[in-house]
């Protein structure tokens, strides 16, 4: 008869070939973890530090790594990152003699399975050592032990004689692989009584506190009970029934989920035997549940989303990316190319860099066209996130897409709207002004009218002075007598009242030029404040647009303000719209007339002041308009900007002055726009504008009001 394998010969015969690796710079504790782990059967090499221990892995298979976590060079971290790395699947269990919480947090990104802080006791380090064993047996053998196991039960159940050594010698090893497995065995015969049973699958069933052995030859009601039974029982009949595997999932009180598997053992007419498998399902089924929740979110979510691997193959699409390209439920998206739903040349182009960024960075955020299933495009806003397994190892890619072709064209007709509302202020601004525009326009062209009157009677009066000349002169080339000619000319000198003449024709000519020069300077004015425009920037001199509004305010301001200009002479030029700064500078200027004219009346004795700074730093130039009028309200202060909100009278403002002025000197600008303002004092505005224009994803952060 053949020597029986004990379940010491199977655990030290495995021991040969469970290969450990010592790593320490101290020859001395390699000296005494070698004898310790040699003394209880295992095999051990050794390195002075990760470079030498890596080496050693590379000549041949290491399935445990004990290393200090301090040494020179390569040290204890380095050593466990290059071997996680590289997906080797040796274990690793930690030493040191610093056992700080740093130190152990450090380790942690590692994933060891055990952390000794030195001194330890020989107990410990071998608890850790057969602990990592077992394991490493486990998932060695699982495949072998499965095969044994039904081998085993099938085999030994069909030749059970009366060699009681054999069978002890056999049931030692059968329990001795069960001991060893990350699952439980229970067999029962078609009785329920117990044949066979692992201490696994009492530990879990909740009946640790029982020895295993003692267990045989009981009813299956005896061992477990609740919930446990009750799932074995109905396995049972359900087996016995047909003779086929069945198999059950439940939770039991302690919140565990259990997975058992039933499936028969035929004999040479019928079933003998049942063989339970039990395993521990929670942490499946919450990986299975994870699954499940995101697929719900995907399904319910608002907007697209699709998933594909590395290669953009279409793994998963939810119902609103088919509903948005354009394809049904019944269309087969999974396993398509995402280059459907873009031309060559975009994908080219633009969805590739996008990848590469996305594999360089992890995510990119931007607006992308796609192309529907029956060719039509359609912009979206599109986000890409770079998916990781669980060893953060890219595996594919997240796109999420929403539809924002309407939401555009509204922006667009929004945009659309606020410059025509822009153009039509600038012009109700003029408008308003017409006016005193026209008086100011009124007042030389009088003159202009009145001196032009008097220049065409001066003609005349000349004109007979002149023909009289021209007698004369004829005369005396003719040699005749001019003596009654002299009395003529005398007499239409007389009437021409030439010294006067001489000295107010030039005059009145100075005065209609003068005139004219104002004329057309207030029709440029109001040419520019009334021009659209053609929407691009352009180099403009502030000093010189302050000047072009005081000239259309001027006749809205006169009565009410002195205004005061200290212009800065070394402004520089910037870069803006220059007919949208003129209505903000309008817009101000009006707002302080008035404010002045509450505090003054319609007929002033004594006038209010406007003053009217410019100056600049190395990137900005400003621009502070100050007045002395009723000052505004602390209570509204906040509001001021509000589209619609005045504090003037009914048909007097119509609140989109200084909110269309601010977004004109913030959103269009990237400047500030500011007040201080003392009720029954005055208010000062204040203007920053950048001396270039800034880029158009910087950011303006603006206060509502104030500094």
């Amino acid at each position: 008869m053949a020597e029986s394998l004990t379940l010491a010969d199977v655990i030290n015969e495995g021991k040969k070939n469970f290969s450990i690796v010592l790593v320490d710079d101290d020859t001395a504790v390699l000296d005494v973890i070698n004898k310790v782990l040699s003394k209880n059967g295992y095999l051990c090499r050794v390195a002075g530090d990760g470079d030498e221990a890596l080496n050693l892995i590379a000549e041949s298979q290491c399935d445990l790594i004990i290393t200090d976590i301090r040494m020179p060079k390569c040290d204890g971290l380095h050593l466990a990152r290059a071997i996680n790395k590289s997906n080797r699947q040796a274990k690793i269990i930690f030493m040191t003699g610093y056992a700080k919480s740093q130190n152990i947090a450090e380790t942690v990104e590692c994933r060891p399975v055990g952390f000794l802080e030195k001194p330890f006791q020989p107990q410990n380090l071998l608890r850790l050592v057969d602990s990592a064993f077992d394991d490493w047996q486990a998932s060695h053998e699982q495949e072998k032990y499965n095969t044994i196991l039904s081998d085993a039960v099938i085999k030994k159940t069909k030749q059970i004689t009366t060699q009681d050594e054999r069978l002890i010698a056999e049931r030692e090893m059968l329990e001795g692989i069960l001991s060893h497995s990350y699952f439980g065995v229970i067999a029962v015969d078609t009785e329920l009584t117990i044949a066979l049973l692992s201490k696994c699958a009492l530990m879990l069933l909740g009946r640790n506190d029982l020895d295993p052995y003692k267990c045989y030859g009981k009813k299956i009601a005896d061992v477990f009970i609740d919930e446990h039974c009750l799932s074995i029982l109905s396995l049972h009949s359900k087996v016995l029934y047909d003779g086929r595997l069945h198999g059950a999932t439940y939770r039991d009180t302690s919140g565990r989920w259990i997975e058992l598997t039933a499936y028969p053992i035929v004999g040479k007419d019928n079933i003998k035997n049942i063989v339970f498998i039990v395993a521990d399902y929670t942490e499946r089924r919450k990986t299975e549940e994870n699954v499940r929740h995101l697929a719900m979110i995907g399904e319910q979510a608002g907007e697209g989303i699709a998933m594909t691997d590395l290669d953009y193959t279409i793994t998963f699409v939810n119902p609103v990316w088919r509903k948005d390209h354009g394809y049904g439920i019944d269309d087969e998206l999974v396993g398509q190319p995402l280059k459907l739903f873009h031309s060559a040349e975009q994908w080219e182009a633009e969805i590739l860099p996008i990848v590469e960024e996305v594999r360089q960075s992890d995510y990119h955020a931007g607006k992308v066209s796609h192309t529907r299933g029956d060719g039509s495009q359609f912009l979206t806003e599109t986000r890409v996130t770079l998916l990781r397994d669980d060893q953060a190892v890219p595996c594919g890619f997240i796109w999420f897409a929403i539809d924002i072709t309407e939401r555009e064209r509204q922006a667009e007709e929004q945009r659309e709207l606020e410059s025509q509302m822009q153009h039509s202020k600038r012009l109700e601004a003029v408008g308003s002004l017409a006016a005193g525009i026209a008086h100011e326009i009124n007042t030389p062209i009088q003159f202009v009218g009145d001196n032009t009157h008097f220049l065409a009677d001066a003609f005349k009066s000349l004109e007979t002075l002149i023909d009289c000349y021209d007698k004369m002169w004829q005369a005396i080339k003719a040699g005749q007598d001019i003596a009654t000619l002299e009395e003529q000319k005398a007499q239409a000198e007389k009437e021409a009242d030439l010294e006067y003449h001489k000295e107010e024709v030039p005059q009145a000519i100075e005065q209609t030029l003068e005139g004219v020069s104002r004329v057309s300077k207030i029709v440029r004015a109001m040419r520019d404040f009334s021009h659209q425009g053609q929407g691009e920037k352009s180099l403009a001199d502030i000093n010189k647009m302050l000047e072009s509004t005081l000239t259309v305010a001027r006749n809205e301001l006169k009565y009410v303000s002195d205004v005061e200009t200290v212009f800065d002479p070394g402004l520089p030029e910037i870069d803006c719209y220059q007919s949208d700064l003129n209505q903000v500078f309008l817009n101000i200027l009006v707002n302080a007339a008035h404010a002045i004219a509450e505090v003054v009346g319609d007929s002033p004795q004594e006038k209010g002041k406007i003053t009217i700074t410019t100056g600049h730093d190395d990137d900005n130039v400003m621009i502070t308009i100050a007045d002395t009028g009723c000052g505004i309200p602390q209570a509204v202060q906040g509001r001021v900007y509000e589209h619609f909100f005045t504090t003037k009278e009914v048909g007097k403002g119509t609140g989109q002055g200084l909110s269309i002025s601010r977004k004109i000197v913030v959103e269009k600008h990237g400047g500030t726009l500011n007040f201080e303002s003392e009720e029954g004092e005055g208010t000062t505005f204040f203007i920053t504008l950048p001396i270039s224009s800034p880029s158009a994803d910087e950011t303006i952060k603006e206060p509502v009001f104030g500094e």
